[in-house]
């Protein structure tokens, strides 16, 4: 369910709380794009089998 268009963007998606969040939003059926260092992770991958938008993101990378 995207709600009045909105995509929730969960930053750390692959921790604990973060994980957490992004799991429980889209157990309520909300468009997660979850945001991880690592795509590639257990974590991630669980979170893209479960429909989340998994990107890329790393807070401490400046901007080019």
């Amino acid at each position: 369910m995207i709600v009045n268009g909105l995509v929730v963007a969960v930053a750390g998606s692959t921790g604990q709380q973060g994980g957490a969040v992004a799991r429980r939003l889209l157990a309520d059926g909300w468009t997660v794009r979850a945001l991880t260092r690592d795509p590639t992770s257990p974590g991630a991958r669980a979170l893209a089998d479960a429909d989340a938008d998994v990107r890329a993101v790393d807070m401490a990378d400046p901007p080019h």
